[in-house]
C-alpha cells in the first residue's frame, strides 16, 4: 500500500554543474517507483542551466526559480512550500546519483511508528570515481538509537538519504532562525517528536564529492573537531541556538548531560569527544562573556537600588508637604511650597542646591486590586491604560488589535489600569471597530467583561501588558499574590525610557524590561538594541514588524 502512496522529491539547486545535474535527473527517472513529483527550487542561480536541461524534464518535474539567493537551508524550506498533497517527502541534491531502488526500499522501511527513514551512501570523487567510502564509516557517525541530544551534538542524518512523513512538516515548518545548520538536522530532530527514526544500512545514494560541494562529507580530524578553540566556540553557539529554538517550538529542552554520558561505557569514544567539545565550547563562550555579564548585573543592581531611593525620596517629600499643610499658616505655607518648586527647577550644576526628577503620575503608581479565581481554563489577561477614543493611537491601537487576534482562539480579559471609565456605548464601539479594522464580534465579546483598576485571574492565566507602567502594575500583582509562575508577556513598541530623560521615570521604565518573562518586540532593530546594548533577553519568534492598515 505504501508503494502506491504519493511521493514528493524536494531538490535544492544553485548554479548546478550541467553534467552532474543530468546524471541526477536520469537517476530519478530510472526509479522503480514512478508515482512521484520532483519539486526543484532554484536559489537565484546566475547560469542558464534550465535552458540546457529543459528537454530532460517531463511533467513530473516542477521548477520554481527565485530571484534572491537565501542559501541551502532556506532554499529547501521554500522547496517544501511547493509540495501539494504527497504522503512522503524525499530530499535530493543537485549533483548526486540515486540507486534505482532508492524510493522503493526507503518507502518499504516505513512502519506505523516510523517518522523518518535514512540510509547509508557511497562517497565517490568526481576526479577519482574508483575511490569509494561508506558515508557513515567515513564520518564515524551514529546511525541507530538516535535522540535529539545525539543529533544536536553530531548530526548523522544526511539530507540526500532521508525521507519523512508529511505529518513531520506540521511541526517543522517554518524553519527556525538558526544560522549554521542544514534542513536535515532540524527535520531529524523534529521527526523524533512524532515517532522513530529508522536506518537502512544499504547504500542507496552515490554521494558525489567535488570542489563546489555546499557541505560534503568530512573525515573526522581530531584537532579540527575537538581541540580548535574557535571551532569549538562557534559549534557551541550554533548548537545552543538550535537547542533554544527547539525548546521554544516544543517546550522540550534537549539538555546535554555531559559528565554522566562521559562515564557511560556504552557510548563510543567519538560521542564522548563530541560531548567534551560541547563542554569546551561552552566554557570558552562563558569566559569570553564574563565582563559583559558582570556589567549587566551591576547595571541592573544599580538601577534597582536607585529606583528604591527615588521612591523613598518621593514618599518623604509628600509626607513633608502634608505636615506643612497641616501645621503652618497658609501664607507661609505657599511661600515655602514655591521655594521647594524653585529648588526642583534649578540648574543641576548648582553646588548649593540639588534637583530631583519629576515624580510618577498617580495613574502610573496606583496599585490595582485583584481576586484569584479557581479555574482550570487559561485566559489572556490584557492590561491596557485606557479605552478612551482620544487615548488610542499607535502602540495602544496595536495592543487592542493583538488582543482581538488572541480573542479568536483564546478567552481574553481586558483590565484598564489608569482610570475607572464607563463602558463604551455602541457608537464608540463601532467607531473603534472601523478605525482599527477589528473583528467586531471578538471585540464586543471582550468588552462584556472589562475590569477597571481591578483584575480577576487564576494560576493558569497569561498576562499581556503594553505601556511600561502596566507592566509594573502586573508584576506587582504577581508578587503580591505569590503567583510568580504566571508568564508575563510585555508588548514593547518603543524604547519608553527615552520619553523621560534624566529622571526616575527613566529608571522605572527601564526596569520593567527585566520584570517580564517574554518581550514581544515590534521591530528587529529594537530587539537588537534591547538584547545587544542593554542585555535584555529577546526571542526571534516574538519579534514582529508592524504594518500600516
Amino acid at each position: 500500500m505504501r508503494q502506491e502512496s504519493k511521493i514528493a522529491i524536494v531538490m535544492g539547486v544553485h548554479n548546478p554543474n550541467i553534467s552532474f545535474f543530468i546524471a541526477q535527473i536520469e537517476s530519478l527517472k530510472s526509479q522503480t517507483l514512478t508515482n512521484w513529483t520532483c519539486y526543484i527550487s532554484d536559489d537565484g542561480s546566475t547560469n542558464e542551466w534550465l535552458t540546457e536541461v529543459q528537454s530532460l524534464l517531463d511533467q513530473r518535474f516542477i521548477v520554481k526559480t527565485w530571484d534572491d539567493n537565501v542559501g541551502s537551508y532556506r532554499n529547501f524550506e521554500r522547496g517544501i512550500g511547493l509540495i501539494r498533497s504527497e504522503d512522503y517527502i524525499f530530499f535530493a541534491d543537485q549533483d548526486d546519483i540515486w540507486g534505482g531502488q532508492k524510493l522503493e526500499k526507503v518507502l518499504n522501511a516505513f512502519a506505523p511508528e516510523v517518522a523518518l527513514v535514512h540510509s547509508n551512501a557511497d562517497i565517490f570523487y568526481s576526479n577519482n570515481p574508483q575511490l569509494i567510502f561508506s558515508l557513515h564509516e567515513f564520518e564515524k557517525t551514529k546511525t541507530t538509537n538516535l535522540t535529539t541530544q545525539s543529533l544536536l551534538l553530531k548530526n548523522s542524518v544526511t539530507g540526500c538519504t532521508m525521507a519523512i512523513r508529511r505529518s513531520v512538516l506540521n511541526l517543522a515548518m517554518p524553519f527556525p532562525n538558526v544560522g549554521g545548520i542544514q534542513h536535515d538536522l532540524w527535520l531529524a530532530m523534529t521527526s523524533l517528536r512524532l515517532g522513530k527514526v529508522k536506518y537502512v544500512s544499504e547504500s542507496l545514494v552515490k554521494y558525489r564529492q567535488h570542489e563546489n560541494n555546499a557541505i560534503g562529507a568530512r573525515r573526522v580530524k581530531f584537532f579540527r573537531e575537538f581541540l580548535a578553540p574557535r571551532n569549538a566556540a562557534v559549534a557551541y553557539l550554533v548548537k545552543n541556538d538550535l537547542r533554544k529554538a527547539f525548546q521554544i517550538r516544543f517546550g522540550d529542552n534537549p539538555q546535554i548531560p555531559i559528565m554522566r554520558l562521559l562515564l557511560d561505557q556504552s557510548i563510543s569514544i567519538y560521542e564522548k569527544l563530541y560531548r567534551l567539545n560541547y563542554l569546551f565550547g561552552s566554557v570558552l563562550v562563558f569566559v569570553h562573556d564574563i565582563p559583559f555579564e558582570i556589567r549587566i548585573v551591576i547595571f541592573r543592581l544599580r538601577t534597582h537600588i536607585w529606583i528604591r531611593v527615588k521612591r523613598s525620596m518621593h514618599l518623604a517629600k509628600r509626607i513633608s508637604k502634608l505636615i506643612i499643610k497641616i501645621v503652618i499658616r497658609r501664607d507661609f505655607r505657599e511661600k515655602l511650597i514655591r521655594y521647594i518648586r524653585e529648588i526642583e527647577l534649578m540648574n543641576h550644576h548648582s553646588r548649593k542646591k540639588t534637583t530631583r526628577a519629576i515624580s510618577y503620575e498617580p495613574s502610573q503608581t496606583e496599585a490595582l486590586s485583584f481576586n484569584i479565581r479557581a479555574s482550570q481554563t487559561s485566559r489572556f489577561i490584557v492590561f491596557l491604560p485606557s479605552l478612551k477614543k482620544e487615548a488610542i493611537f499607535g502602540g495602544l491601537a496595536t495592543a487592542i488589535r493583538l488582543s482581538c487576534f488572541l480573542g479568536r482562539q483564546f478567552e481574553v480579559q481586558l483590565c484598564i489600569t489608569d482610570t475607572h471609565e464607563t463602558n463604551l456605548d455602541d457608537k464608540s464601539v463601532n467607531e473603534l471597530v472601523a478605525s482599527l479594522n477589528l473583528d467586531g464580534n471578538v471585540f464586543r465579546k471582550m468588552l462584556q467583561n472589562v475590569e477597571y483598576q481591578h483584575v480577576t485571574f487564576s494560576k493558569n492565566d497569561y498576562f499581556l501588558t503594553t505601556a511600561w507602567w502596566t507592566t509594573y502594575k502586573a508584576s506587582e500583582i504577581l508578587k503580591a499574590s505569590s503567583q510568580k509562575s504566571i508568564p508575563l508577556y510585555y508588548l514593547v513598541q518603543d524604547f519608553e525610557p527615552i520619553f523621560y530623560p534624566a529622571s526616575d521615570l527613566y529608571a522605572a521604565a527601564l526596569e520593567t524590561y527585566s520584570m517580564a518573562d517574554y518581550l514581544v518586540v515590534n521591530s528587529e532593530s529594537l530587539s537588537r538594541f534591547l538584547s545587544q546594548e542593554l542585555g535584555f533577553q529577546t526571542k526571534d519568534r516574538l519579534v514582529f514588524t508592524p504594518t500600516f492598515l
